[in-house]
């Protein structure tokens, strides 16, 4: 199965652990949080596939407009997807994504691979999701973040990052609550 998100404009912001209870209290009027069986918290598992020479991460760093990174994800479930995700020169991000469930499914994957590519970054953390009650916002929250990268490791058990993905430009209550905090935007994947 292929799923394909649109999501135009994205927000990126990062705070301290101590300042997401208050944060979560003042939203909860206006977000609905993502839940199964109870379980609000999610573990997340990315393995992002670059070349020897780093092109996708460099065309990111570089701020350049059209640019694509692929990844593995897994699920607490277990199930895996390979995920394209692209930036377009408008601001417009897409996202396709495939269950990595049948050897046909994984073709792309495969040809990835056969091309030189290979996994760069291995990143684990803990997801909170929210949707605005009009479901033209998503926010994700990130926390007990865990990076690998050429055998070198780095954790953080007190650094947020939260991403607000809105269907278009409007008002945001997340948005605003960030600006009242002095919380500023940030620029990074």
């Amino acid at each position: 199965m292929v799923f394909v998100v649109h999501f135009e404009i994205d927000n990126k912001y990062m705070f301290h652990i101590r300042e997401l209870k208050d944060i979560l209290d003042h939203l909860s009027p206006h977000y609905i949080v993502v839940s199964n069986n109870d379980q609000l918290v999610f573990t997340y598992d990315t393995r992002y596939l670059d070349s020897d020479d780093h092109k996708h991460y460099l065309d990111h760093h570089h701020g350049k407009m059209n640019r694509i990174k692929y990844r593995v994800r897994t699920y607490e479930d277990g199930k895996s997807y390979f995920e394209i995700k692209g930036k377009r020169n408008t601001g417009h991000t897409m996202k396709t994504r495939v269950e990595m469930d049948t050897d046909h499914n994984n073709r792309g994957l495969e040809q990835l691979l056969d091309q030189g590519y290979k996994n760069q970054l291995h990143i684990r953390y803990d997801r909170i999701t929210l949707y605005s009650r009009d479901m033209t916002e998503k926010i994700t929250i990130d926390l007990n973040l865990h990076f690998e990268k050429d055998g070198s490791n780095w954790s953080s058990d007190s650094l947020v990052i939260a991403e607000s993905k809105m269907i278009q430009n409007g008002v945001s209550v997340f948005r605003e609550l960030m600006k009242a905090l002095h919380i500023r935007q940030s620029s990074f994947s």
